[in-house]
């Protein structure tokens, strides 16, 4: 399992008219052995949003051939 923390870091010179965010968002990644030459990979995503009360989870899961793939994930800011 291996879980990392994503926050936008506000320059020392903020640009004007830029919002920045303040939310917080964990990615918790769980790898599994399916023991058939693929491993499993489990996606949780946790949002905790600027706005008190805010939070959103989200989960994927994606099987790859153990022996090495490439997997790479796109986000919509919209």
């Amino acid at each position: 399992v291996y879980e990392y923390e994503i926050q936008e870091k506000q320059p020392a010179s903020a640009i004007p008219g830029v919002i920045y965010s303040l939310a917080s968002y964990t990615y918790r990644v769980t790898v599994t052995d399916n023991g058939d030459g693929t491993v499993n990979i489990h996606i949780d995503s946790f949002k905790i949003g600027s706005m008190p009360g805010s939070i959103t989870v989200d989960a994927m899961d994606i099987t790859v051939p153990a022996s090495g793939g490439n997997f790479s994930q796109t986000c919509d800011s919209g």
